[in-house]
């Protein structure tokens, strides 16, 4: 007689990709973790407004990342081969883990991310451009860079700038990570 696997076996040994039905419960944390096989994961028609965090972390295969536009919250780590990944408008944070090591060249930030953790983004090693949104009320990027909206905090400066030497603006006091 077989045992029937968990989701969470047959997300390890085998599933490749993983598509939004467009609904589902908007307090229901989404997390795949550890998930060998998968390769792409596609949540861009769940419609459903989204309080908890999804977290995605340890699927060391994982290239392609599409998310919903109703996400508030999310946590990356782990995902070494992942190349793509759009971060919805509707984030409003970065926790202090977020994307530890992950092989991605631009990060744009959007409009609404009003929180970001003294550790997010370490690691990021191909890192060489931030963007963000002119509407964000919190961050801007100046050549690349990420800043406080006032400039006076520098966020981010990005491992694979190709700049030589960096000037700081002269009203940045503090330099957070």
């Amino acid at each position: 007689r077989k045992q029937a696997l968990t989701n969470q076996d047959k997300l390890q040994k085998g599933i490749h990709r993983i598509f939004s039905s467009g609904t589902g419960n908007p307090n229901l944390g989404i997390s795949f973790s550890f998930c060998g096989a998968l390769q792409e994961v596609d949540l861009s028609s769940y419609t459903a407004s989204i309080e908890a965090e999804y977290t995605i972390q340890e699927c060391y295969f994982l290239e392609k990342c599409i998310l919903p536009n109703s996400l508030k919250s999310l946590d990356l780590n782990g995902l070494m081969r992942l190349t793509s990944i759009n971060l919805p408008d509707s984030l409003e944070s970065f926790p202090a883990s977020f994307g530890n090591g992950i092989p991605i060249s631009h990060l744009h930030i959007g409009s609404n991310v009003k929180e970001i953790g003294a550790q997010a983004f370490i690691g990021w090693q191909y890192l060489d451009s931030i963007s963000v949104d002119p509407a964000n009320q919190w961050f801007c990027a100046i050549d690349g860079v990420l800043f406080s909206k006032d400039t006076t905090e520098l966020f981010k400066y990005a491992y694979s700038r190709k700049a030589g030497i960096y000037v700081l603006p002269q009203q940045t006091k503090v330099i957070v990570s």
